[in-house]
């Protein structure tokens, strides 16, 4: 079953625009979400809540050690 993860982006920008589409890259292109108007993004990830935002943490780890300044997970 599918869980929803909130991202937050912490201030606009290309480097939020970045880590948000790196989390997303093995998903279809038209299946993607962006940034909301207040800054949020949902994802539907498979897995334990628990398991899911650590795995998310590991991928933004990946991604750049920089992520926290532009995306907290909630």
């Amino acid at each position: 079953m599918p869980m929803l993860v909130d991202l937050q982006r912490r201030q606009p920008g290309r480097r939020a625009d970045e880590l948000l589409d790196g989390l997303q890259a093995a998903v279809a292109q038209d299946e993607r979400v962006s940034w909301n108007e207040t800054g949020h993004a949902r994802l539907h990830i498979g897995g334990e809540l628990a398991d899911v935002r650590a795995a998310l943490v590991v991928r933004l780890d990946e991604l750049g050690e920089d992520w926290p300044e532009h995306i907290a997970v909630l």
